[in-house]
C-alpha cells in the first residue's frame, strides 16, 4: 500500500484497495505470505461469497495484484495462488428506471438529492463524480466532470435541464461562500452515505404514495437510465472506451414493430 506503484493510482482506487485490505488482513495477516495456497483463497471466497459475491471478487482481484507485485520483489513468493482460484460469476444489473418511477422519487426528494439525480442523469456521471464536482468546473459553455475511477473527464455542454439542476443545488449553498464543491454541507463535501440515505427515504415515500410501484433500483441505476435514454452516440455520452462497456448500461428493452 505504501509502494510507488500504489501511490500513483487514482485516489478512488487507493481508497478501494484500503477497504479490501481491511477485510483481508484479519484473515491472512498473520500467515506467512509464501505459505498461502489456492485452497486458502478458495475457502475465503466461499465464506465471503455467502454475504457478497461482488465483494469476494474484488478482494480476490486485489489480493492477486498484491501477489503479482510480491513475486517480483519478495524471494519467498514464487507463485500467485489467486491465479488458480476462480471468481464468482456475477449477473449484470438489468434494472431500468422508468420515467414514472424516476418522477415519483423526484417528487419526494430533498432539493440537494434532486440536483444530484438530475446531474447524474443528464451527464451519465457516477454518484462519486457528481459529489466531487467543483465549482471551478462550471464553465460558461460546458461542465467538466472528472472521473475518480479513471481520471478521465466528462465534458458536457449545458442544457436547460442540467443548468437548472446545478442552480438548484447552488441555491441551497448560498450561505457557504467558501465552499469549493457544488455539493457541500457546512463547507465540507457531502458524503455519499448521506445521499444514499436520502435516496432510500425518498423511495420509501414514493412507494407509500404509489403502492403498486416497485423501488428495487439504486442511485447507481440513474447513470444507466441516463445512458439508456440518450438518443445520440451512447459511447461518447458515457465516456466508455468500448461498446461492450456501454452495453452493460443500456437497459431499456428495444421496441420494434411486429410483422404485418
Amino acid at each position: 500500500m505504501g509502494s510507488p506503484e500504489c501511490r500513483k493510482l487514482v485516489r478512488r482506487t487507493q481508497i478501494d484497495y484500503a477497504g479490501y485490505a481491511w477485510s483481508l488482513i484479519p484473515v491472512f495477516g498473520k500467515m506467512a505470505r509464501g505459505h498461502i495456497i489456492p485452497v486458502h483463497i478458495r475457502k475465503y471466497m466461499d465464506l465471503r461469497g455467502g454475504n457478497s459475491k461482488t465483494s469476494a471478487n474484488w478482494e480476490h482481484a486485489f489480493m492477486s495484484t498484491v501477489f503479482s507485485w510480491g513475486i517480483e520483489r519478495k524471494p519467498d513468493i514464487i507463485d500467485n495462488p489467486c491465479k488458480q482460484v476462480k471468481k464468482f460469476t456475477e449477473k449484470p444489473r438489468t434494472r431500468y428506471i422508468t420515467d414514472d418511477e424516476y418522477a415519483a422519487v423526484m417528487a419526494h426528494a430533498k432539493p440537494m438529492l434532486k440536483a444530484a439525480m438530475e446531474i447524474s442523469f443528464c451527464t451519465g456521471a457516477r454518484r462519486s463524480d457528481v459529489l466531487g464536482l467543483r465549482r471551478q468546473n462550471l464553465l460558461e459553455e460546458r461542465i467538466h466532470i472528472k472521473e475518480s475511477k479513471t481520471s478521465n473527464k466528462h465534458i458536457k455542454r449545458w442544457t436547460p435541464r442540467l443548468r437548472e439542476a446545478v442552480d438548484l443545488d447552488l441555491d441551497q449553498q448560498r450561505e457557504i461562500k467558501s465552499a469549493i464543491r457544488v455539493f457541500s454541507r457546512k463547507g465540507g463535501r457531502l458524503h455519499h452515505n448521506t445521499l444514499t440515505n436520502w435516496f432510500v427515504k425518498a423511495k420509501k415515500e414514493a412507494q407509500a404514495a404509489n403502492p403498486k410501484m416497485k423501488t428495487d433500483f439504486t442511485f447507481y441505476d440513474i447513470r444507466a437510465k441516463g445512458i439508456s435514454d440518450f438518443e445520440g452516440n451512447k459511447q461518447d455520452f458515457s465516456n466508455h472506451k468500448s461498446a461492450t462497456q456501454v452495453a452493460t448500461y443500456v437497459r431499456e428493452i428495444k421496441r420494434v414493430d411486429s410483422n404485418k
